[in-house]
């Protein structure tokens, strides 16, 4: 897992050369979008802003947390026995889902076994967020209402 990001503003020029997404005056976040891992997500615009301090907040500095914690979950699923069921990983503060489809998407490249995952935000703007990136990614999205 290299430390190779690739950032880039989404949607329209706004005249100053970069783009954006995310109306001025709307509730939506700007947003901007980078390659982590295996994912591709879009996140805050901000990315130096604090935890909590705009939806989808993507902490940069945290990067090679979300590796070992990649790494560690992959080690786990392979060491584990391969009749119980799948593990069931939640990430309650999702914000963009980021660490979460890398789960969902690197786990079973290395173990060919995969995670239950799930994605929780208190914050509506995040669950859109993140429900956004889940999709983007080509993972099934299930809204947690099924048994």
């Amino acid at each position: 897992m290299g430390r190779r990001r690739r950032r880039h503003e989404d949607t329209e020029d706004n005249g100053a050369g970069t783009s954006t997404s995310g109306a001025a005056n709307s509730t939506e976040p700007r947003t901007t979008s980078l390659r982590e891992g295996s994912v591709e997500v879009k996140v805050s615009q901000t990315l130096e802003a604090e935890p909590g301090s705009q939806p989808g907040f993507f902490n940069t500095r945290m990067q090679l947390n979300r590796d070992l914690t990649v790494c560690t979950l992959s080690a786990y699923v392979s060491q584990r026995d391969p009749d119980l069921p799948p593990p069931a990983c939640i990430d309650l503060f999702a914000a963009s889902g980021v660490l979460g489809l890398r789960w969902a998407l690197e786990v079973p490249k290395v173990t060919q076994r995969h995670v239950a995952v799930t994605l929780n935000d208190s914050d509506p703007q995040c669950v859109q967020l993140a429900t956004a990136n889940t999709l983007a990614n080509s993972l099934t999205l299930h809204d947690g209402s099924a048994p």
